[in-house]
């Protein structure tokens, strides 16, 4: 107790007061010269504060210092505790309206503080996805800047980065969660990286478990290809059954590209029966024969493209994108190019307006050919047979530039 706060009574009283006696007056003196100098003090050098106690949000508003960075890296735990991020992130998932550009900022940092904290944030990532809310960055405009297309993906991908035991045991159990295409096929990848093989029975269950969910409108209004790429990640000849039973008015574009890139060319025959159809007549067909020639280095698909190129079963107008597709110069897939590495010129954005969500393609322009050493000589090979079975002028014209392509490149080679 403060000696301010002690009760005394006026100096007059005890200057009036006869029974004192001198003593007790000098005593009571000193004591009140005390309480002045005390009261003086205060005034110059005021007591200490209690500690204000700050509301979770104020805690989330703090930048970290560098000291803050520094103590992450000695393995102190840093700004902040996982406590205040349900709350934040709960505030922006109700109201993605109120998005404020500071909020970007300080959802970076937190993201970044993901990878700092390690095994640390495992609590307050596990809480966060198991509230099921998220925030919708690509719908917001700002995927680009935030790096993910969502908080739920930022926080898979964290999970993936700090990748241990506990890591791997939450991104599994969000895969059994989860009916999000994109959701499914980035756990996917995270898990086959973390535990190769181990994890592609689960992967490809909860594909299934989506595709029987979709409808003419998709996975409650979602494109389902990230299901397909899926797949071709995780996929083996059994994928071939999933594939057979999927309508081609809603998503042959993207089985057919999925058939195109299982492993091992298992669903090359499938192509080879579309093709024959007759691409001249038949938008699948024409799709079908296009990706025979991205994939010509298996025997299925030359022979298939030998008695397509045989009886002139290809327009004029659409030789010269099948001779880059040989060329190894153009490539049709399921998703865009992450980044624009340099060997990429542009990409094509395919869209098809179908039922079950619509189709979504891209096409790849290289620089130059993106085929590996190994695939130089067979396409080489093969170019030669095409060009020697067909009479067409246009055919022929732009088989010698993809020969010409590919022989500069073989000749530029180590190995030759």
């Amino acid at each position: 107790m403060y000696l301010r706060d002690m009760h005394v009574r006026p100096r007059q009283q005890m200057a009036a007061s006869s029974n004192r006696s001198e003593r007790s007056g000098y005593l009571l003196e000193g004591l009140a010269l005390v309480l002045a100098l005390g009261l003086l003090l205060d005034a110059v050098w005021p007591a200490p504060s209690p500690v204000a106690q700050t509301s979770p949000g104020a805690q989330m508003h703090h930048t970290p210092s560098k000291s803050d960075a520094l103590a992450a890296r000695s393995g102190v735990r840093p700004w902040p505790s996982p406590a205040p991020w349900p709350e934040m992130f709960s505030r922006l998932a109700l109201d993605d309206a109120g998005l404020q550009s500071g909020d970007l900022g300080e959802m970076r940092q937190q993201l970044d503080w993901l990878g700092l904290q390690g095994t640390g944030a495992l609590p307050a990532i596990r809480d966060q996805l198991q509230s099921g809310q998220d925030i919708d960055f690509h719908a917001l405009g700002v995927a680009r800047e935030m790096g993910f297309d969502s908080l739920r993906m930022a926080l898979f991908d964290a999970l993936y980065r700090i990748g241990d035991t506990q890591a791997e045991v939450i991104l599994r159990l969000a895969l059994e969660q989860s009916l999000v295409p994109g959701e499914i096929a980035a756990l996917g990848r995270y898990l086959e990286e973390l535990a190769p093989g181990h994890y592609q029975d689960e992967i490809l269950q909860q594909v299934r478990l989506a595709f029987s969910l979709a409808d003419e409108q998709g996975l409650d209004g979602q494109d389902v290809g990230p299901l397909f790429l899926a797949l071709v990640r995780h996929g083996d000849e059994r994928a071939l059954v999933e594939l057979e039973q999927v309508n081609p008015r809603w998503w042959g574009n993207y089985a057919a590209v999925t058939l195109a890139n299982l492993p091992g060319g298992v669903g090359l025959p499938n192509l080879v029966n579309q093709s024959l159809i007759g691409p001249l007549r038949n938008v699948r067909a024409q799709l079908a024969l296009q990706l025979l020639a991205q994939q010509a280095e298996h025997s299925e698909a030359q022979w298939a493209l030998l008695a397509h190129v045989g009886s002139d079963q290809i327009l004029d107008r659409d030789w010269p994108e099948f001779a880059r597709l040989l060329a190894g110069t153009y490539r049709i897939q399921l998703e865009r190019p992450r980044d624009q590495p340099d060997p990429v010129q542009s990409t094509t954005q395919m869209t098809a307006f179908t039922p079950g969500g619509g189709q979504t393609l891209y096409g790849v322009h290289y620089r130059q050919s993106s085929l590996g050493q190994e695939q130089l000589a067979p396409r080489l090979e093969l170019i030669a047979a095409l060009y020697e079975v067909t009479d067409n002028p246009v055919a022929r014209r732009e088989l010698a530039r993809a020969y010409e392509t590919l022989s500069t490149l073989y000749m530029a080679a180590p190995s030759y």
